[in-house]
């Protein structure tokens, strides 16, 4: 049987299933991901778009880069997922919006795949 793996956004407007593991799981320390997140890191779950189902209401896409697309809920606002226009076959998505998070350990790397970032936060948090 696949590894599946459920989540929602805040308000349980958007939704979404996995089947399969992550092909990786990153904290990234850049600034975009820092200022939608409100923290020092964003964690999230990489698959292959195709792994992925979005279910409920149509996500709100921006693009406040010139490198990525983030989708949100239109109703709450949650973040839900990530694209890199660099990789279009993948999508990201924030592992804190998993329904069983407890269920699905990720091994988590920390890295930005754009610039090297996070070695300025991480050391802060040591």
């Amino acid at each position: 049987m696949t590894e599946q793996m459920t989540g929602r956004c805040l308000c349980g407007a958007v939704t979404y299933r996995t089947e399969g593991l992550p092909l990786r799981a990153s904290h990234c320390h850049c600034e975009q991901c820092r200022r939608s997140g409100g923290s020092v890191a964003l964690t999230l779950a990489v698959f292959n778009a195709d792994q992925v189902t979005f279910s409920g209401i149509a996500m709100k896409h921006v693009r406040p880069t010139d490198f990525a697309t983030r989708s949100f809920c239109p109703e709450c606002g949650s973040h839900v997922a990530f694209r890199f226009d660099e990789r279009p076959e993948m999508v990201a998505v924030r592992s804190v919006h998993l329904t069983s998070p407890r269920k699905h350990r990720l091994s988590v790397i920390t890295s930005h795949p754009r610039r090297s970032l996070g070695s300025i936060w991480t050391s802060i948090c040591r």
